[in-house]
């Protein structure tokens, strides 16, 4: 940790100034698939270039869309990702991972074939006919359309792979063209991030050409970046992390769900509902994800803190974003809780009221963003 650059943080907050304040600061690949909650590029930036050195190995544990491992990434770090569910970590290894257009226009030539030739599986017709949260999915989708996007869902079933870079990438392109308000969208229009009640005249779009369109564009922009080729996505609770080595970790920097904010699950629910989830894996995610333990009580992050103790280095730093809301501030009951392993090097809260909600209620009504900053013993 350089503390200069952490004190000139503080003062200055150089993620709202300039040409990092705007929202499509960055690379283009930050916006391979749209994600409620996704960390401003900009800001992941500055806590790399503070909080690490070139050449270390930078964690996030709860990676989501892959933000913090991609500006790790392009900034001379080795970065290593971890989430839960299989939508996060496909985002994460298809930034992050080794990508060639070759290999990914074999996935898609695959899926064509797919298309014309399968009927939808029984599993895939009965999710789908159990699953409405705004709308029924065929509500969303020209009927030829649907079909296409239902033998999509059995193809990525059938072929997944979240260890391929190449697939993920794939996979990844196609979560972020289910809907949509602009023209690469399949949905009728609807929103980018969460799926909002569609709107609007059904219009047939095909389903490889759009994806096509996507992949290509996402390589076009991560063909052209400097990333780290040594880094690497992982899936694991982040309680069990054992697929790291002891002392594997230079820095952790990472931004957990927020307590008593939207479920992230819930804001992209089409997007999970593509990745295979049934009615019973929605009513059953509050048991499985953190974000669901952490609501009834924040102690589990003694057993988080207790993961990052064995595979971060003596001395490194865990770097946490969390939020305040009007029912919980975070940074103050983490403050509470005792990591043995780990001493408080600083606390610091920005205010976030009046930020850009890009169309998106804030459920959870988050007043500031809090950084907590630790230092294993």
């Amino acid at each position: 940790m350089d503390q200069k650059l952490w004190s000139q943080f503080k003062k200055e907050l150089p993620h709202k100034k300039g040409a990092f304040s705007k929202r499509n600061w960055g690379t283009p690949l930050h916006s391979l698939c749209s994600y409620q909650g996704k960390l401003k590029p900009a800001l992941a930036h500055q806590l790399v270039q503070v909080f690490s050195k070139r050449g270390q190995t930078v964690f996030d544990p709860f990676s989501g869309s892959g933000t913090v491992p991609l500006e790790a990434a392009i900034s001379g770090r080795c970065a290593v990702s971890n989430d839960l569910s299989d939508m996060a970590v496909a985002m994460s290894n298809a930034k992050i991972g080794n990508t060639n257009r070759m290999a990914c226009d074999s996935l898609i030539d695959a899926l064509i074939v797919w298309v014309s030739t399968r009927s939808v599986e029984p599993k895939t017709i009965e999710d789908t006919a159990n699953i409405r949260f705004n709308k029924t999915i065929a509500e969303y989708f020209e009927p030829n359309t649907f079909q296409e996007v239902l033998k999509a869902r059995d193809f990525f079933a059938k072929t997944k792979d979240l260890g391929d870079p190449n697939w993920c990438l794939v996979f990844s392109a196609m979560l972020h063209i289910l809907h949509g308000n602009r023209p690469y969208a399949l949905s009728r229009n609807s929103h980018p991030l969460t799926p909002y009640a569609p709107t609007g005249d059904y219009v047939y779009k095909n389903v490889s050409t759009h994806l096509r369109t996507k992949v290509h564009s996402a390589l076009a922009a991560k063909e052209s970046l400097p990333l780290t080729p040594q880094s690497i996505s992982i899936q694991s609770d982040v309680r069990d992390l054992s697929q790291l080595a002891d002392g594997s970790i230079d820095v952790i920097i990472t931004s957990p769900p927020f307590a008593s904010s939207t479920r992230f699950y819930m804001t992209n629910w089409m997007r999970f509902w593509f990745c295979g989830w049934s009615l019973t894996d929605f009513d059953n995610a509050s048991a499985q994800f953190i974000e669901g333990n952490k609501d009834k009580s924040l102690i589990v992050y003694e057993d988080i803190f207790k993961s990052f103790g064995r595979v971060l280095k003596s001395g490194g730093p865990v770097v946490l974003h969390v939020g305040k809301n009007k029912a919980v501030d975070m940074s103050e009951k983490l403050q509470l809780l005792k990591f043995n392993d780990f001493e408080m090097v600083d606390v610091f809260s920005e205010c976030v009221g009046s930020s850009e909600k890009h169309g998106i209620k804030d459920k959870g009504g988050t007043v500031e963003h809090q950084y907590l900053v630790y230092a294993k013993k």
